[in-house]
């Protein structure tokens, strides 16, 4: 019964055709009922933000980015569990970031995966892109995926 922590770059990878999009699309679709999708309030910020800015820079069209933010909204409802962003996430985020040197968003991250793991008592699998994050992610004892690299749908697949 595998926690998954996706962070913005994981859950993004579902909606554009790019590197490591074949791992989150399975993730996603083939989830199975004990299979639980976490990502951070803050992914709903950081999608928009990217998605508008991929508008912004001609990479995605207007009707790609409403396709988009609707089969988000779809995932948001039907897949994924959202923590929230509270004090004590911003908390431990300062200690993170501290830490790890990692930037504020990273640090929510990996400070909303720490108190998921904590609240779930089980193996959390920390999913991204983002090499300073999976870095630090590794250093805080976090079996890590990253959905680019080759062996990543493999190694899903034997986790499931």
């Amino acid at each position: 019964m595998p926690t998954f922590y996706l962070d913005t770059s994981a859950v993004f990878k579902r909606y554009v055709l790019e590197r490591g999009t074949v791992f989150a699309r399975e993730l996603f679709d083939r989830a199975i009922a004990a299979d639980r999708l976490t990502t951070s309030r803050l992914t709903a910020v950081e999608l928009e933000a990217i998605a508008a800015c991929a508008v912004r820079a001609r990479v995605l069209s207007q009707e790609e980015y409403g396709t988009l933010l609707a089969w988000f909204a779809l995932d948001l409802k039907n897949v994924l569990f959202i923590a929230p962003v509270t004090d004590a996430t911003m908390f431990e985020a300062a200690r993170i970031a501290r830490t790890y040197g990692l930037r504020a968003p990273d640090a929510i991250h990996l400070a909303t995966a720490r108190l998921v793991r904590e609240t779930t008592h089980s193996g959390l699998i920390f999913v991204s892109s983002d090499r300073e994050l999976l870095t630090a992610a590794r250093e805080d004892t976090f079996t890590v995926l990253d959905p680019e690299d080759d062996p990543a749908l493999a190694t899903l697949r034997a986790l499931r």
